[in-house]
């Protein structure tokens, strides 16, 4: 029996445990359940002051199971749960350990199926889903080295190894740019009125015949990825030498459409593709 919140449980289609706090933004999309192996019964993310998981209705814990809440006779008992904070051991607060989406799997685990993933599971830690904006941002505040775990696309990797930077490799040709990892670099930023598009340029510039070209992505203002962009405040001035603008981009590709470099990713899940960080500082 428990005298704090429960504040961690295992995710079964995510194959790993989660805390409440990043766990409730899926409560409605991926399924939980209690990780200690004599209990495993389903788990839902709740929030009142705190993030916790709790047990679905008439589903409680089993008898002795740690995750049991303590029994409420009425309600003026002084025996209950203490508020505590959601948080992710062993890792800095705020840190997505996991770039989305993620999907639920098809079908119901088993009994033996979550006892399988408790098994594998004990001892790791919680993990915490982020946008691509998220972990851009989570990227800029660290120090060095940045050993903070990060899986992109399956790959468990960190923030280290989980990213290819433009300006440090300078590579010629769009061949030598690792796009299975997170690319970034510094772009331009442009707001076409008439277009009512965005134009967003790379810096760096690839070899196209005898030429080198940057890489471009339109964005159309009126969508969702172009109001991300417009709520930056990147179109104010344009050129506008006081900003830094560096772009990123996971699962996106670059083709040659019309004698010019153009990124493809998804724009309606932009997210989990795309994201750009403004400073002041120059570009290294």
């Amino acid at each position: 029996m428990r005298t704090e919140l429960m504040v961690t449980a295992i995710c079964w289609d995510t194959d790993s445990k989660m805390n409440a706090e990043s766990a409730h933004s899926y409560r409605d999309d991926l399924r939980f359940f209690c990780p200690h192996s004599e209990c495993l019964c389903d788990v839902t993310p709740g929030h009142r002051k705190n993030f916790f998981f709790k047990a679905m209705p008439g589903q409680p814990h089993q008898a002795g199971c740690p995750n049991e809440p303590p029994p409420r006779e009425n309600e003026n008992t002084t025996d209950r749960p203490k508020q505590v904070q959601s948080v992710v051991p062993d890792t800095p607060a705020g840190v997505p350990t996991r770039l989305g989406p993620v999907r639920k799997k098809v079908g119901r685990p088993s009994r033996q199926d979550k006892l399988q993933m408790a098994g594998q599971l004990e001892g790791q830690t919680p993990s915490r889903v982020g946008s691509l904006d998220d972990i851009a941002k989570a990227k800029q505040g660290m120090r060095e080295p940045w050993n903070s775990p990060l899986e992109v696309n399956g790959a468990k990797l960190d923030y280290n190894t989980a990213f290819y930077s433009i300006p440090q490799n300078q590579p010629d040709s769009l061949e030598h740019v690792r796009f299975d990892r997170i690319v970034f670099g510094g772009v331009r930023v442009n707001f076409d009125r008439t277009q009512d598009t965005l134009l967003i340029e790379t810096r760096k510039g690839f070899m196209l015949a005898r030429s080198k070209r940057p890489l471009k992505l339109r964005i159309p203002a009126s969508s969702e990825a172009g109001k991300y962009v417009l709520g930056l405040g990147l179109t104010d001035a344009v050129p506008d030498l006081t900003k830094n603008v560096t772009m990123y981009l996971s699962g996106a590709t670059a083709t040659l459409v019309d004698n010019e470099y153009r990124i493809r990713f998804n724009l309606r899940a932009f997210q989990w593709h795309f994201a750009l960080t403004v400073a002041l500082a120059a570009h290294r």
